[in-house]
């Protein structure tokens, strides 16, 4: 392990497998990501700002896994108001059907597949909840790069920020100190803090086994989507 890395907590991975939810018929699909817009940002929480390598998430329960996948679909509470405001004319109660933004996409579910996969145990993640990592990711940096990521200190709010500007970046600076000595990332949903997960660099793919493709759990279905504010399927 490098210097560098040898200053961070890390931790192993579960000895049971993980769980990914991704791309029907074949989940485990590494998506390499378009590079980091600044004027537009967007992309998964820690994909690489370069655009260069690939980032795989998973979680340690399937429940995990379907609440980080799903999330991005949460309704939106002013979406109503906002839709009422561009229209120029009083909506016609025979024609216009009022904004529904509680039910659940359930198309969605022809599109997706729960997979499961086991972490070498020799692996290593950086533990991002970790206060310890959040100083010492400071003091290597400086104030060259808080400039950089545009905050005054580096927390666990840097990494559970909506901002990808902040995420991807700050992702990106620790792949840059540790290189290929470490495997990824372990995180806590931004959601439920109990929702362990996994986000694994693409350099650690021959480092997974057992890549196996299961049923997406209705009791954890229903749970994550009573969760996320959708009516009840």
């Amino acid at each position: 392990m490098s210097s560098a890395a040898a200053g961070l907590h890390t931790v192993p991975p579960p000895r049971l497998p993980v769980f990914h939810v991704g791309r029907n018929p074949d989940p485990f699909y590494w998506r390499t990501p378009e590079p980091l817009n600044l004027d537009d940002p967007a992309g998964a929480r820690f994909d690489d700002p370069n655009g260069e390598w690939a980032t795989l998430y998973c979680a340690t329960s399937p429940y995990g896994a379907l609440l980080e996948k799903l999330s991005p679909l949460r309704p939106i509470p002013e979406l109503p108001a906002r839709y009422d405001s561009e229209l120029e004319e009083e909506p016609d109660p025979e024609f216009d059907l009022p904004a529904t933004i509680t039910t659940f996409p359930a198309d969605v579910l022809d599109t997706i597949a729960m997979g499961s996969v086991t972490i070498d145990a020799e692996c290593r993640f950086i533990d991002v909840d970790d206060p310890r990592n959040h100083h010492y990711l400071e003091q290597l940096g400086g104030r060259q790069l808080l400039e950089l990521l545009g905050v005054g200190r580096i927390d666990r709010g840097s990494f559970i920020s909506p901002d990808r500007r902040l995420t991807r970046r700050v992702a990106g600076e620790l792949y840059e100190t540790v290189g290929t000595t470490v495997h990824g990332l372990r995180y806590t949903s931004v959601i439920d803090e109990k929702a362990e997960c996994w986000a694994i660099w693409e350099h650690a793919k021959g480092a997974l086994s057992g890549h196996d493709t299961e049923p997406i759990p209705s009791p954890d279905l229903v749970v994550v989507i009573g969760l996320l504010g959708f009516d009840p399927l």
